[in-house]
């Protein structure tokens, strides 16, 4: 069985906002362009795919 690999980061709430700029690049340049996985755990409970909008949003802004 193949071992999965990757960066796994554990953060809890402020990200993927401008002041996390350089934290979410970081992040994103280490996913090298794969998939990337978010769990909104806090969030799952208020209004998730609020916190996935902002989440796609920021990647894009990133990615440019």
């Amino acid at each position: 069985m193949k071992q999965p690999t990757g960066t796994l980061a554990l953060l809890g709430g402020g990200e993927w906002h401008e002041e996390c700029r350089t934290l979410d690049e970081e992040l994103l340049a280490a996913a090298r362009g794969n998939d990337v996985v978010v769990l909104p755990t806090a969030a799952a409970f208020e209004q998730p795919e609020i916190f996935v909008d902002e989440v796609r949003t920021a990647a894009r802004a990133i990615q440019r």
